[in-house]
């Protein structure tokens, strides 16, 4: 084989590998925003149970569920937070 051969193989491998990572790139940062997502709503619904014994009552509501799923653990501290000063 030519060097020329060679370079086009290694050129279009390296073009292979760059195009599954884009493909794959969004499939992680979805899988990263439904894991934050999780773990807010978790969060919320525990919250919500055992809110009580430290003297902060949560409901579960339209807007409670947007910020938690939304900002996951921060959007629960954001809640906690709200219910606390206001």
């Amino acid at each position: 084989m030519d060097a020329a051969y060679i370079l086009i193989y290694i050129f279009f491998g390296l073009i292979i590998i760059l195009a599954l990572s884009v493909l794959f790139s969004p499939v992680r940062i979805g899988l990263k925003i439904a894991i934050n997502a999780a773990f807010g709503t978790f969060g919320l619904i525990i919250a919500a149970l055992f809110g009580n014994l430290i003297g902060v009552s949560i409901a579960i509501n339209f807007f409670n569920i947007f910020l938690t799923t939304t900002f996951g653990i921060y959007g629960l501290i954001l809640i906690f937070l709200l219910k606390i000063f206001i």
